[in-house]
């Protein structure tokens, strides 16, 4: 497969690598739709995004969509071609927090995520034609939403998106839903997709003027 690589300050490339397979529990991704962030730039012209330092070659991406190509043993509730994109974050060591924070993973202490050098080895990203996910990462995107209307910070509207995603109804429309992956517990980002889907409706019954 193809994927977008940087190899260190001012050194990008579109490398080829093994195409990947999902092991038990886990989901191949056609990738279709990529957004760029503020990261994978700060990547490839200092070769570092804040204190994490590229020390390999690293895949770039955390903000990607696409669809299901295969599914691993075990993998039940989802299906092949649907449409998706994935959490890009990976509790390191048991996942246990104090019950105060029950379920808000995102204050996790340690956190691997996808295009990200924090961690060495590196957790390569989704600028790539395949990317195998966990299946709980999975998030399947609305009747109605499509994968080319997935969008992020480099959108010629200028929104503010670094730090998640932006959906926006099939076929267009200036409504949308902004999604902040990495700020959100599981629950709050389910919540947000079933929003998401309210949103759609909502545009498809009276679409905003352009």
């Amino acid at each position: 497969m193809k994927a977008v690589v940087v190899h260190g300050a001012g050194d990008l490339r579109v490398d080829t690598l093994p195409d990947p397979t999902p092991a038990a529990g886990e989901v191949l991704i056609a990738m279709e739709w990529g957004g760029i962030c503020g990261s994978d730039l700060a990547y490839v012209r200092h070769g570092s995004s804040g204190t994490a330092q590229l020390k390999q070659p690293l895949v770039l991406g955390h903000e990607f969509a696409g669809r299901i190509a295969e599914l691993g043993p075990g993998v039940t509730g989802l299906q092949i071609g649907q449409r998706v994109t994935a959490h890009p974050a990976t509790l390191v060591g048991d996942g246990q927090l104090p019950t105060r924070l029950a379920g808000r993973t995102n204050l996790y202490p340690e956190i691997r995520y996808c295009g990200s050098a924090a961690f060495d080895p590196h957790t390569d990203g989704g600028f790539s034609e395949l990317k195998v996910v966990r299946a709980e990462q999975i998030r399947v995107l609305p009747e109605g939403v499509s994968t080319t209307a997935v969008r992020t910070q480099a959108t010629a509207k200028g929104l503010n998106l670094a730090d998640g995603l932006a959906f926006f109804p099939e076929g267009g429309g200036e409504r949308f839903i902004r999604l902040p992956f990495c700020a959100l517990s599981p629950k709050e980002i389910d919540d947000g997709v079933k929003r998401l889907a309210e949103a759609v409706k909502e545009s498809q019954a009276a679409p905003a003027a352009r």
